[in-house]
């Protein structure tokens, strides 16, 4: 899995700019794992973006376009983008063409700090699409940094802390398991206690209503013990059933 390689934002102009809450599912985040796992050279792919509420940015899908790689680059093909866009308008998904906003690459097995390459392309393909721009750099250590850009507010920000989410709904798991809740645990009453027989009075053990869990076992243990020495009766002379004693061994818990 991927991790941060830092854990404070950096504001390139400082302001009244709140940091943007950048979220990666955990397919995301496991589809670039095994991208950047797989290819032996920096690799590039393009992601979409959800912008759920202000300020708060959901890197879905990814895609892995025709780029030209080597050891210190990769560069998408003005040709991959158009495949790339040509396919999503294919399978009528010409909404998620318009919401690619994210860029990540791999340093391979470099660090994740931005390159000044890196720096001119973000700002190549911040002008090509428009308001924003996610970029995440990653590398085969499994770290990952990102970077936020806003055409409109003319800022940066860079490691980003982003979060990671595991797509499950939380409001349909309580309202499928509250109820269950409610109906099956119920809060332990106090047991009620009696006086054991022959022991003086200070000592107390459970009521046959409040049996504990050893006396249980123990009581089971006998009643499985009794009904195999029943059936395993050997018949000798004179029709006299030959006893076979059985000692129930307790074991400490």
């Amino acid at each position: 899995m991927l991790t941060h390689d830092n854990t404070k934002a950096t504001v390139r102009k400082v302001g009244q700019e709140l940091t943007p809450t950048i979220i990666f599912p955990i397919r995301t985040l496991v589809i670039m794992r095994f991208i950047v796992n797989n290819c032996g050279e920096e690799v590039g792919w393009l992601g979409t973006v959800d912008n759920p509420r202000e300020n708060c940015y959901i890197v879905t899908d990814i895609h892995v376009p025709s780029q030209e790689v080597n050891g210190g680059t990769c560069e998408l093909t003005p040709e991959g983008l158009f495949e790339l866009y040509e396919d999503l308008i294919k399978q009528d998904k010409e909404e998620d063409a318009e919401k690619i906003r994210f860029w990540g690459h791999s340093h391979c097995n470099g660090g994740v700090t931005p390159s000044q390459q890196d720096e001119v392309q973000s700002l190549e393909m911040l002008k090509n699409n428009g308001d924003f721009l996610i970029r995440g750099i990653c590398n085969k250590e499994g770290k990952m940094s990102v970077s936020f850009f806003d055409a409109k507010m003319r800022h940066a920000f860079d490691n980003i802390p982003w979060l990671s989410d595991d797509g499950v709904d939380r409001n349909e798991i309580k309202a499928l398991y509250k109820p269950i809740i409610d109906k099956n645990v119920k809060e332990f009453k106090e047991i009620s206690r009696t006086t054991v027989s022959g022991n003086p009075g200070n000592i107390i053990a459970p009521s046959d209503n409040h049996i504990s869990m050893n006396q249980y076992f123990s009581r089971r243990a006998n009643h499985l013990f009794n009904n195999f020495h029943n059936k395993g009766k050997r018949e000798t002379d004179g029709n006299k059933a030959e006893k076979t004693n059985f000692t129930l061994v307790k074991t400490k818990s």
